[in-house]
């Protein structure tokens, strides 16, 4: 898993070069790179939110869990339930075996979406292990490309569908919910890794600093980066205080609102004049970037947890999976002392119970991808109270470069 995550590494880093010798190739390898990684986290997400929810870790989702997901989606929706249909509108009075039956009756049907899963079971789509991993994850993704308008005809076709249009719009909300807070957290390490004097503010030398280290250096690549006028000229628009330097909520502001344009709105945005364009080339970095990372973090925090899996079947990180992370870095020394190693135990154990309010806890991989990222809420308070933690973070993160 390692090797294929560096030779993608490698390939994206090729594709980089190409990006910048020529505008079209720029464009179109950034507008690929960018369906690459929408894929994934949509994937990967979808992936995260059914094993925390397979409780039994069998790798299916069996009747009694889906039946748990609905009946959380039916309470969540009961306020909304008069503009409904009047099949709808009754999943609150139907019987608990009736619901049974229900939940049965939607794994048949999205068992009959995945060809394995019907060879599997005869053709019928029935399972009394219920819903594999590959299925409600195929399923879910053919869901989240729906129109609003295709959800509502789908919705009406009856109340077996109307239950699969609930779970579609819940995880469609939780995909959408991880990715804006994955995308927040890189934002404000970016932000972090820029504000060299830890001011809280990024003057307008750390912002050359930010446009030229994302919008490329070397020969041939000068011409990405904004002149001085122009730099004047950004900071002017995004400086809402008018103090001359851009605050966290400015820059977060600012990225966020340009990485949640399409990749044509920005090119639209791009024509408007030079320093559009230059400007949507730092978008287009920086999206890149933190895309990277966040996949590197996600294959890294697998690599942790995959001795956990098969010896105890938890894909959480927990005390003993930090401190062999943390040995294994070498962060204290390539042949650390009995008093050392006594440490690094220690100081596994309480940030472990910092973050998961048990010394016996664990993390799961949204919450360790998150920290990664950011460094928690305030990275100045994890390097004072868990500095052997930071150590490790930051040694970690120059490994995977944005």
């Amino acid at each position: 898993m390692l090797f294929q995550e560096k030779k993608e590494l490698n390939i994206s880093a090729t594709k980089l070069q190409a990006r910048f010798r020529g505008k079209q190739a720029r464009i179109k390898v950034q507008d690929v790179s960018e369906e690459k990684y929408d894929a994934w986290r949509k994937k990967d997400a979808l992936q995260s939110l059914f094993r925390l929810k397979d409780r039994d870790m069998d790798g299916f989702l069996g009747i009694q869990e889906l039946g748990t997901m609905i009946r959380k989606n039916i309470k969540k929706n009961k306020k909304n339930m008069k503009g409904r249909s009047s099949s709808h509108n009754s999943s609150g009075r139907r019987s608990s075996k009736d619901q049974t039956k229900d939940i049965v009756k939607l794994v048949k049907a999205m068992n009959l979406t995945n060809p394995n899963e019907k060879d599997l079971h005869k053709g019928d789509g029935s399972s009394n292990s219920g819903v594999s991993e590959e299925t409600f994850v195929q399923y879910m993704l053919q869901g989240l490309q729906m129109t609003r308008k295709t959800m509502v005809q789908f919705r009406r076709k009856g109340y077996i569908q109307s239950m699969l249009a609930d779970l579609i719009e819940s995880m469609s909300n939780s995909v959408s919910s991880r990715i804006l807070s994955e995308r927040s957290a890189a934002l404000n390490a970016v932000f972090n890794h820029f504000d060299e004097d830890n001011s809280g503010e990024i003057d307008q030398n750390e912002f050359l600093g930010l446009i030229t280290y994302f919008s490329g250096k070397g020969a041939g690549n000068f011409s990405a980066i904004p002149t001085s006028n122009e730099i004047k000229d950004l900071m002017n628009s995004l400086d809402q205080g008018g103090d001359g330097k851009l605050q966290r909520e400015e820059f977060i502001a600012f990225a966020m609102g340009g990485l949640a344009k399409t990749a044509k709105e920005r090119r639209k945005y791009a024509t408007q004049s030079s320093m559009h364009n230059k400007l949507c080339v730092l978008l287009d970095r920086i999206s890149l970037g933190i895309d990277r990372r966040t996949k590197s973090l996600h294959t890294h925090f697998e690599l942790l947890v995959e001795k956990n899996w098969r010896e105890n079947k938890t894909r959480t990180l927990d005390v003993k999976c930090l401190y062999h992370a943390i040995f294994k870095s070498n962060v204290m020394g390539n042949a650390p002392s009995k008093e050392v190693i006594k440490k690094m135990k220690i100081a596994s154990k309480r940030f472990i119970q910092a973050i998961s309010g048990s010394g016996n806890g664990s993390i799961e991989k949204n919450d360790f991808v998150l920290f990664l990222l950011s460094g928690g809420s305030d990275p100045a308070v994890l390097k004072a109270q868990h500095p052997i933690v930071d150590k490790w973070r930051t040694n970690l993160l120059k490994t995977m470069p944005w």
